[in-house]
């Protein structure tokens, strides 16, 4: 079974980036390393005290990791101090797509997650396959997964940034027994707001939030 703290915070975040401008689509990620957002973030379990605090994101660039070469963010919030989470993509066509997840918590237990396909969140498609599950550097097996893009239209969106004028997508992923339906309100490259109801099983356990406070509307 997926840890909690993997559930609540950590495929909470998939991906933070989405709809790429019209145009040409550019050769590499037109963001500089070191960007980043912040973001109000709560959580809200379906039983226990709704939290509200900071999520703060930036956009890494290129590393590697286990020997491949990926873009990445981190994400850290102070509503579970000491979780830090990684998310790595592939570029393909001006879109980022998710290929693996890395994520550690305040006792220092880690967990992986590595895809056998990468997959978007910003583009109408469905995607399944396994996963390779590796926790505190042990392989704990494959894991099935799937997820589904839906294109919500254009909206209107107010956030503590401002109000913009931005799109709409749907997701639905499942990873195991574990189960998020995703609204994300974005614009360009950058997610306005994002809301997330994660399931266990057929279960309800939490509802995350993230509200774009600062950092660049790209």
């Amino acid at each position: 079974m997926i840890p909690r703290w993997l559930t609540v915070a950590v495929v909470a975040a998939l991906l933070q980036f989405v709809p790429v401008p019209s145009g040409a689509a550019p050769s590499q990620p037109p963001l500089k390393p070191g960007t980043t957002w912040m973001y109000r973030y709560t959580i809200a379990p379906t039983s226990g005290a709704r939290r509200t605090g900071t999520l703060k994101l930036t956009y890494g660039g290129m590393t590697t990791y286990r020997g491949k070469n990926y873009y990445y963010t981190e994400a850290t919030n102070t509503v579970t101090p000491g979780l830090v989470a990684r998310d790595y993509y592939v570029w393909t066509h001006g879109h980022f797509r998710q290929a693996a997840e890395q994520a550690y918590d305040a006792q220092n237990n880690g967990l992986e997650i590595q895809f056998d396909k990468t997959f978007p969140f910003d583009i109408p498609e469905r995607v399944s396959g396994h996963a390779a599950l590796v926790q505190n550097g042990v392989p704990q097996g494959d894991v099935p997964w799937s997820v589904a893009v839906t294109y919500g239209g254009a909206v209107k969106v107010t956030v503590p940034a401002g109000t913009f004028q931005a799109e709409r997508w749907d997701t639905k992923f499942q990873f195991g027994d574990t189960r998020q339906l995703q609204t994300v309100e974005t614009m360009g490259y950058t997610d306005l707001r994002a809301e997330v109801k994660h399931y266990l099983g057929a279960a309800l356990s939490s509802t995350t939030t993230r509200e774009l406070v600062s950092g660049p509307v790209l």
